[in-house]
């Protein structure tokens, strides 16, 4: 597996996202050059302030070049801070485009890979 992790661009120093969407495309081809899978190791933005982080910053930039990525991980939520999250909760202003990303057929989740764990049976 190759990945990449970039809080940087995606707006905790700035908002970047030719910057982030070329990182992510540079990675993405070498992997598939290399015979690997892609992911987006560690990303996020703490306490998520953008509500429309989502889709106009995470998304913009794994699309934008067509980034081929197995999965994104966003960092932790530490329940003893009330500022220190990444993903968001039920009622967080940015639900509404989470949603958004969720149903997106850029961004699948889980739910959305079929017969993903079902054995094949061998002869």
């Amino acid at each position: 597996m190759a990945g990449m992790e970039n809080y940087g661009d995606m707006g905790r120093d700035r908002y970047n996202m030719e910057a982030a969407a070329i990182k992510l495309k540079i990675i993405s081809d070498y992997a598939i050059k290399s015979r690997k899978l892609t992911a987006f190791t560690e990303t996020g933005m703490e306490s998520i302030p953008d509500t429309t982080w989502w889709t106009n910053t995470l998304l913009k930039a794994m699309q934008m070049h067509k980034s081929r990525l197995a999965y994104i991980l966003v960092w932790r939520n530490d329940r003893r801070s009330p500022t220190h999250y990444y993903t968001l909760f039920p009622g967080h202003k940015s639900v509404p485009d989470f949603m958004e990303f969720y149903n997106n057929t850029y961004s699948p989740f889980e739910n959305d890979l079929k017969n993903t764990y079902r054995r094949k049976r061998w002869k």
